[in-house]
């Protein structure tokens, strides 16, 4: 029996999804989920969340 932990299929797996150009890496957000968001180091409009209209974050809703 194999090594569990090795992940060898795993590894395989995301370097042929690689080579076939359909790897897909998730956007780091950073800071908080506002209105507009640093996402991968550019200011976006943030059109993704519930949290479009940036009330989550307002004091007077805290």
């Amino acid at each position: 029996m194999s090594n569990v932990h090795e992940l060898k299929f795993l590894k395989e797996k995301i370097e042929q999804l690689k080579g076939d150009g359909v790897y897909r890496q998730l956007p780091v957000l950073e800071g908080a989920n506002e209105a507009e968001i640093i996402l991968n180091g550019k200011k976006v409009i943030n059109l993704s969340s519930n949290n479009y209209l940036g009330f989550a974050n307002h004091p007077k809703l805290k």
